[in-house]
């Protein structure tokens, strides 16, 4: 055979070769990927390495969501409970709750544990993987109830709802004097100029009393919101302002912004935290 000729024959082969490998690992991956989405799971981002694989994952999701609130608003249907939004229920699905656990609360001998999720989350801060593994560590020492909240009001009738809570987790975007739950849409947002009070949970909230007032005596509340207990307790500062509502029920918080997977949980009953930023203990006690 010429040289020549040889030389293309191996070049042709090896990159023949070369292209099966690759058709074979990219159908191994989605293999892999359609075998993980048996269950639902959070949203993955869009922002996937292989655009192909990325579109299809998309689909996926999207597929995988819509059968979730279908099923979710039948079960709504049936038991004529609270009805949610398509956003609420979309945030249910992150958080890999069933319809049940969501529209039921099953009261048994465990202590009562009422969780607080913000419908506005922009960076997913609250529905990644970490935030599922947190709420099922919670859900292995409580009988939990999750609410995805817009609006203080929300939270308030949750809260009375839920009898003798011993553990209370608000979680939302936070600031020094603020936990944000959710927000107006823009169309809205456009012509308000002036805070939007009731999306957040803050200093001037005093009807939070009477509410936290109806948790357990021995509750602990855990403000799971970037900075609400900066400047300590000295501050004028969402933690000390919720301590004082809860009549000095335990409040855990944060003095600097974190990220779920610095939380740290010493004891689950009672709820025990350890919150290390950059090696640093940021963690806040009430008392």
């Amino acid at each position: 055979m010429d040289s020549g000729v040889f030389k293309k024959t191996v070049i042709k082969t090896v990159i023949y070769t070369i292209g099966i490998g690759t058709a074979a690992a990219i159908g191994a991956l989605v293999g892999m990927k359609i075998a993980l989405y048996k269950e639902p799971t959070a949203i993955e981002p869009e922002n996937h390495n292989i655009p192909v694989l990325g579109a299809l994952f998309s689909y996926m999701d999207d597929k995988e969501l819509k059968a979730y609130t279908e099923q979710f608003k039948a079960s709504m249907n049936v038991g004529g409970g609270q009805r949610f939004t398509d956003l609420q229920i979309r945030r249910f699905y992150q958080l890999k709750l069933s319809p049940d656990e969501v529209l039921h609360f099953h009261d048994t001998e465990k202590p009562n544990a009422l969780l607080i999720y913000p419908s506005a989350d922009g960076n997913g801060a609250f529905y990644d993987v970490s935030s599922q593994k947190f709420l099922a560590n919670v859900k292995e020492k409580y009988d939990v109830g999750v609410l995805v909240a817009t609006v203080e009001q929300e939270v308030y009738a949750a809260i009375d709802e839920i009898p003798t809570i011993e553990l209370l987790v608000l979680s939302g975007h936070g600031t020094k004097d603020s936990l944000r739950l959710g927000e107006r849409n823009p169309a809205e947002q456009k012509h308000a100029n002036y805070r939007n009070e009731e999306f957040m949970i803050d200093l001037y909230d005093w009807k939070l009393l009477k509410h936290l007032d109806k948790l357990s005596p021995n509750a602990t509340i855990f403000l799971n919101s970037c900075s609400t207990a900066t400047g300590g307790k000295e501050a004028d500062n969402l933690a000390n302002f919720v301590s004082f509502a809860a009549s000095r029920r335990k409040v855990i918080a944060s003095k600097e912004d974190f990220k779920t997977q610095e939380i740290n949980v010493v004891s689950r009953y009672p709820l025990e935290l350890k919150i290390e930023v950059d090696g640093k203990d940021a963690t806040y006690y009430s008392k």
